[in-house]
């Protein structure tokens, strides 16, 4: 999206309350790694106080197929919240980060970590790729 002269992105699902994942196609911030980050959290779809550490964007093989792979490294209160969360606000999260940095960055998949380790939550290990997931 073009606003201004300037990328933008539109949000794909944001967690409302018990609504749960709405795709809100109203939210157009500029294209910057911790805008994104903060946008969903402005909109109720991750907590507050998440910092983007790193974002490294690759393209790797999988099942013979080259895929566009974003490498994100969140800050420590993004796993604790995980931790701190039911299965279905963790799926609510995790969903709306993934899907929305795909479509943001125009990517196959998403590798997550936490201060560069693996996420483990008590319910999962997210130590392989994530895609874009249909609500």
């Amino acid at each position: 999206d073009v606003v201004s002269g300037h990328e933008h992105l539109r949000c794909g699902g944001v967690l409302r309350g018990s609504e749960g994942v709405v795709n809100d196609e109203s939210a157009v911030v500029p294209l910057v790694t911790q805008d994104v980050l903060d946008a969903l959290a402005a909109a109720g779809a991750l907590p507050d106080g998440i910092v983007v550490n790193d974002m490294q964007e690759t393209t790797e093989t999988v099942d013979g197929e080259e895929i566009h792979v974003l490498e994100l490294d969140l800050s420590a209160p993004f796993g604790e919240a995980m931790r701190n969360t039911g299965t279905t606000g963790e799926e609510m999260y995790i969903g709306s980060l993934v899907n929305t940095f795909l479509r943001h960055f125009d990517a196959d998949a998403l590798k997550l970590t936490v201060d560069g380790e693996v996420l483990e939550t008590g319910h999962l290990r997210y130590d392989d790729y994530l895609y874009f997931k249909e609500y």
